[in-house]
């Protein structure tokens, strides 16, 4: 279900997460510790304000946000 909410998804290719949150609307906040992925921990709390996800990891593995601008090479 949180995996659902929070709209994870890894992959493997480039060993980031993506995430694209969507929380129902008794809902304006979650968090989760100890999600485990490519061999690391990490956690990530998602809050919703004014109709905007902000989205907060904290630990050692790249988090990509859907709809966000990702830095170019």
């Amino acid at each position: 279900m949180l995996r659902t909410l929070l709209g994870i998804r890894p992959n493997y290719k480039t060993h980031s997460v993506l995430i694209d949150p969507f929380l129902p609307e008794q809902f304006d906040a979650i968090s989760v510790a100890n999600l485990a992925a490519f061999g690391d921990v990490y956690d990530i709390a998602v809050h919703i304000n004014e109709g905007h996800y902000h989205v907060a990891p904290d630990g050692n593995v790249t988090i990509i946000v859907a709809g966000e601008a990702q830095p170019t090479d």
